[in-house]
């Protein structure tokens, strides 16, 4: 094949020159960079010598350059563009004879070169391989701390583990490529997008089908993670890089009065990216992230309605998981790290619970008291440490139906009007519009105070029903 003649003439110093021929060919991996342009970097042993020069021409073919006849070394990067993202690399080394040509031959491929000081000069022509040296004028007097990438962890980064660092969520590693732990993303079947944050190792999976705010927060909860909590605009646009055109939840469980919020990690944070006019329905809703750059807007949260309870519209949209248990960082809403025989796979401590059973989002433990009484006297049946049982979701109801054979006093009253319930125990609220677990026609007493039993095999299901508080049962007792 007749090849096409590029020269680039690049006259190095007042020496005489000699000449270097660089045979370019490419791969097969790389056939659709044939039509160039390339990009040719020259350095030597005196430092960067030609910087990116555009040699027009079809490949393959060769370039001539003219170099000084001191110059000792050519060290050569050629860069050919295939698209607006990705390129074919090739390099080449060899010492340079006075007054004779000196040839090279650079193949160009898509395959990555190995680059451990990110420096951005691949490692095999690199004159410090290990220091970030983008001049290539020499180690001496050069920052010799090692950068991430190297397989060394340094003082400055939680882990190194080299050309296992990864930010791609379907890839298992253990740390990114900032070197920072990752948390790990679970399991992402049917997942609409997912991403890695490298600077926090945390990971943000979007899940498409709409359901209500509480379920939503459930399906993270089961997958290891929570609903996405958003307090800086940095992270705000990670959430929308997953979040695509899908109108989301996110894990805010509280506006607050000064229009700052609260999450479901318990963060409070002032950062906020409501929509113009937003909120608009008070501190008893929840929050989504509009579709397509909108901001934020608070909805009902959608939780179904039952008996004399406040009306909770129905509302639905698709949600973001963050995971950050599994990093080796004690985040906020998080009690330990990483998970294990003492920490659940939400990081939350494991309580002691000889005799009754561990709830898998929380840790808290959940036992039936073993005396029997009105809901005033149960009061004082729990042990020391625990309290009368606040179930405060789905996981925590369906735990403690595991352990009870028979109608079971839990800590839900309306103390004044009915209908009205909250939890009785001081530092725990109950808001039915995000979580309740009565079944209608329940609560349907008029007459306050109303008592609540967790009822075991009722016809309607497993549930919580409203009752006279002098009626009797054991009690719920929950060790947090």
């Amino acid at each position: 094949m007749k090849r096409a003649l590029l020269v680039a003439l690049a006259l190095l110093g007042a020496c005489a020159p000699s000449r270097v021929r660089l045979h370019l060919e490419v791969a097969p991996d790389a056939s659709e960079a044939g039509s160039g342009p390339t990009l040719v970097t020259v350095y030597t042993a005196h430092g960067k010598a030609l910087d990116g020069v555009r040699v027009d021409g079809a490949l393959p073919g060769d370039v001539v350059i003219l170099v000084d006849e001191n110059a000792g070394e050519a060290r050569v990067l050629a860069r050919v563009a295939i698209d607006a993202t990705h390129s074919a690399l090739g390099v080449a080394s060899g010492r340079i004879d006075s007054g004779k040509e000196t040839s090279m031959g650079i193949l160009l491929s898509t395959v990555p070169l190995d680059d451990a000081d990110k420096d951005m000069i691949p490692d095999v022509i690199d004159d410090c391989p290990a220091i970030a040296d983008p001049d290539q004028a020499g180690c001496e007097g050069l920052d010799a701390s090692v950068p991430c990438g190297n397989g060394l962890a340094d003082p400055d980064e939680a882990c190194d583990d080299g050309a296992d660092n990864s930010d791609d969520p379907e890839i298992a590693a253990r740390c990114t490529t900032a070197c920072k732990l990752r948390a790990p993303c679970g399991v992402m079947t049917g997942a609409a997008k997912a991403l890695v944050d490298p600077q926090t190792g945390h990971c943000y999976v979007a899940w498409s089908a709409p359901i209500n705010f509480t379920s939503a927060e459930r399906a993270c909860l089961d997958h290891g993670s929570h609903l996405a909590s958003i307090t800086s605009q940095a992270e705000d646009e990670l959430v929308r890089q997953v979040a695509v055109d899908a109108t989301s939840w996110i894990g805010v469980v509280q506006v607050q009065n000064n229009g700052s919020v609260e999450w479901t990690t318990t963060e409070k944070s002032p950062f906020t990216a409501f929509h113009m006019g937003e909120p608009s329905l008070g501190s008893r809703s929840c929050v989504v992230l509009l579709a397509l750059g909108g901001g934020w807007e608070d909805r009902p949260c959608g939780w179904p309605q039952a008996g004399l309870l406040p009306v909770s519209p129905a509302s639905t949209a698709a949600y973001v998981c963050e995971h950050t248990c599994g990093d080796g960082a004690i985040d906020s809403g998080e009690d330990c790290d990483p998970p294990g025989t003492a920490c659940t796979n939400t990081c939350r401590k494991i309580a002691s619970c000889t005799g009754g059973m561990t709830s898998p989002a929380t840790g808290a433990c959940y036992f039936r008291s073993s005396s029997v009484g009105n809901y005033n006297s149960v009061q004082s049946a729990c042990p020391s440490g625990t309290h009368v049982g606040t179930p405060n979701g789905p996981i925590e109801t369906e735990t403690a139906l595991k352990v009870i054979d028979a109608d079971t006093w839990i800590a839900v009253r309306a103390r004044n009007n009915p209908g009205d319930f909250d939890f009785d125990v001081n530092g725990w609220s109950l808001d039915p519009a995000r979580y309740h677990g009565f079944a209608s026609p329940d609560p349907d007493s008029t007459i306050a105070p109303a008592c609540t039993v967790l009822s075991h095999a009722d016809v309607r299901g497993d549930s919580w029903r409203d009752r006279g508080c002098s009626s009797f049962a054991p009690a719920l007792c929950q060790r947090d």
